[in-house]
This record gives C-alpha cells, sequence and structure tokens, in this order.
C-alpha cells in the first residue's frame, strides 16, 4: 500500500472516529499504541497492514458506539472508553442509563 493511500478498512475506522468525534489520540490510548502511529496510520502516512487494521476495526465500531451513547448529553474521555470497552456493559446499556439521568 502505497503511502497516501488509505484502505476500505481504515476508511471505515476514520469513519467510525470522525462520527463519534473520536480524536486519533483517543483511539490510540483504546489500543495502546503510541499516538504518532496511530494519526500516521488514520493520515495514510504509514500502512500498518491488514491484520492491525482488522484488530483496530472493531475496536472503532464499539468505541464510537460508546461515545455515541453518550451524545448529546455527555461526553467519555479515553480512559472512560478503555474501561467501557474493557467491561461486559453495551452501548445500549449505556445509552439509557445517560437518557435515565437526563428524563425530566
Amino acid at each position: 500500500m502505497a503511502a497516501g493511500e488509505l484502505t476500505t478498512t481504515m476508511m471505515r475506522i476514520r469513519n467510525y472516529l470522525r462520527d463519534a468525534d473520536i480524536s486519533a489520540r483517543a483511539f490510540a490510548v483504546l489500543l495502546g499504541v503510541p499516538a504518532s502511529a496511530a494519526k500516521d496510520a488514520l493520515g495514510a502516512r504509514d500502512y500498518v497492514g491488514a491484520e492491525v487494521e482488522a484488530a483496530w476495526l472493531p475496536i472503532a465500531a464499539r468505541a464510537a458506539q460508546f461515545a455515541r451513547a453518550f451524545q448529546p448529553h455527555l461526553t467519555c474521555d479515553a480512559d472512560g472508553l478503555r474501561c467501557l470497552l474493557e467491561s461486559e456493559v453495551t452501548p445500549e446499556e449505556v445509552r439509557a442509563a445517560v437518557e435515565s439521568l437526563f428524563q425530566e
């Protein structure tokens, strides 16, 4: 893969992150990789390989689900997202809890 070109998988990862307003730095925290590695991969400056992209895709998708579960009422930082990703809690449960806090 040439520098400057994104694979379909990496485009999907970027879309998940953009739609949920998750920064490359926050995503790097979730992945446990240096921020520069995530930024370079997401910016098509470095190709991390199909296996790495395949591992990153479900993390991006699930993190985006959790981040959207907090919207529009709250936000969740990278450490909070990491705790949610490692838990048995579902995005739907988070959404229900957040909505119950803001119901009148």
